[in-house]
């Protein structure tokens, strides 16, 4: 069978954003009866031309994919990039076999492409969107007409055979709203890849942290915070910020280290000067999750600082790393962190203030490194998966 996965991606350089992540997972964890191909966005034209099919690999698995768009997936154009890549559907139809294939989606507009089409469709929502669409600190621009985005969701969802939310809270009310659907409506947790984000002992953790940080010329001795995602106002970094510089009232040589990219940057760039904090705050590209592991498992803290979420990657993914986690109460991540909070610090109050007394707190109690994986010893690519793949070979022999 084939799997056709859709998504507004690149895979082919380094990127940021849950959705990618989990995407890589299903690629590189299909099983080898399924043959995968990705309709996706291409950020290098030349090298990848939209609207024919390419080759490439994602880890070990062998993948065609096509792009659609041509562009920087993390730039806000005028025209959405979710409607860009649903007219490109129409337009390169013809060049999409589907026989034998489920398509898989993580949004409801490229369902557009495929009305009249009547190959499977699993469908994944990322978050709780009748919640999302309503949080003032939204960058979605469906946030700004929810009310068509419902009606477009009413016209396409019933069209997907089984919708994933990676959110639980969602799924009773998605049943509510869409009885007919009730039976075809899951909760699936997100996950990390055990053989990319392991805990290292604690020798390798202390050469790892030498390494990565006499590299940016700061001292391994001094505390550091870090932050893996993108610059959004969904994650809002700027109260990071702020909560950060409360942080160095304590911990005057702390640093922070943000990995990443978005349209926020400049934001938080001019906060940072205006603050006088740019001795300890420190941008890092995108970069391979290889490396990002590198870094969960020198750094003291992951801090999540989001207005809401899913149930975010990169929080299973630094517990798998060991490492403790600071977040707003968002989400899944208090089924992450523990309800005894033995993954870290889950803080419910607004503002920078109880951020960063969670920041420190968790910096002078922090929870053991066996204590982190055993949060997330149900969360791998492996087990959540193995179900998933079954339901697609269902949903075409049905």
């Amino acid at each position: 069978m084939k799997l056709i996965i859709i998504h507004q991606y690149d895979p082919t350089v380094h990127h940021v954003g849950g959705i990618g992540t989990f995407t890589d997972a299903l690629i590189r964890n299909a099983p080898d009866d399924i043959e995968v191909q990705l309709l996706c966005v291409t950020a290098q034209p030349k090298r990848f031309p939209v609207g024919r099919w390419h080759s490439f690999s994602v880890g070990n698995k062998e993948l065609k994919i096509f792009p659609l768009v041509a562009t920087d997936p993390l730039k806000v154009t005028f025209i959405p990039l979710a409607l860009k890549m649903a007219y490109a559907l129409f337009r390169y139809r013809k060049k999409i076999p589907t026989q034998d294939a489920v398509i898989c989606f993580h949004r409801i507009e490229p369902m557009l492409g495929f009305l009249k089409d009547s190959v499977p469709k699993a469908l994944f929502l990322h978050g709780h969107n009748m919640k999302d669409f309503y949080n003032k600190q939204t960058e979605i621009r469906w946030g700004k007409f929810p009310w068509l985005y419902f009606w477009l969701e009413e016209k396409l969802l019933p069209q997907a055979d089984h919708i994933y939310i990676v959110r639980e809270d969602a799924i009773e009310d998605y049943q509510k709203k869409y009885p007919a659907k009730a039976n075809d409506i899951s909760f699936v947790p997100t996950w990390a890849d055990e053989s990319v984000f392991c805990s290292m002992d604690k020798e390798e953790r202390k050469a790892s942290r030498e390494k990565l940080m006499t590299g940016l010329g700061l001292s391994p001795s001094t505390p550091f915070f870090l932050y893996v995602g993108r610059y959004v106002g969904q994650k809002d970094p700027l109260r990071l910020l702020r909560s950060f510089k409360l942080v160095l009232s304590r911990y005057p040589d702390a640093n922070l280290i943000l990995i990443g990219e978005g349209n926020l940057k400049g934001d938080m760039q001019s906060y940072i000067q205006q603050e006088n904090l740019s001795a300890s705050v420190h941008f890092l590209a995108p970069m391979i999750q290889k490396e990002i592991g590198q870094w969960m498992n020198s750094a003291d803290t992951l801090c999540l600082s989001s207005a809401f979420e899913g149930m975010p990657c990169v929080i299973v993914e630094a517990l798998h790393c060991g490492l403790p986690v600071v977040s707003t109460a968002v989400g899944e991540a208090g089924r992450l962190i523990g309800e005894s909070q033995e993954g870290g610090r889950l803080v419910a109050g607004k503002g920078p203030e109880p951020f960063s007394e969670a920041m420190m707190d968790c910096l002078e109690n922090p929870p053991s490194a066996e204590a982190c994986r055993n949060q997330v010893t149900a969360f791998t690519a492996r087990k959540i998966l193995e179900p998933v793949y079954k339901k697609y070979h269902a949903m075409l022999e049905n």
